[in-house]
């Protein structure tokens, strides 16, 4: 959600993209997003696990159907595996 709020915030403001970008807990992952292609391990453990509990939820209110699950669990699978193979850190810089 970040990455897509500062992406936003380039389009439509400024003054909001910068804030964003310069926050001082919320600046940081985004900086090594853009720098380093970077998603923290805390960040991937949410982000997966909440699909995973998103998931479990649209399959608990299938009432035994597998097509909707299916197809939410088609979507889901592609992001998060996009998400666990990202780096959790950016690379050490040689001095």
């Amino acid at each position: 959600f970040l990455l897509m709020a500062l992406w936003a915030f380039s389009k439509s403001s400024h003054r909001f993209h910068r804030w964003l970008y310069d926050h001082p807990r919320l600046g940081r992952p985004l900086r090594d997003w853009h720098a380093h292609r970077v998603i923290p391990r805390r960040a991937k453990i949410l982000a997966v696990g909440m699909m995973s509990m998103s998931w479990l939820i649209v399959v608990s209110a299938s009432g035994g159907d597998w097509v909707v699950p299916a197809i939410v669990g088609g979507c889901l699978a592609p992001i998060a595996a996009f998400i666990v193979t990202r780096r959790s850190h950016a690379p050490v810089a040689a001095a």
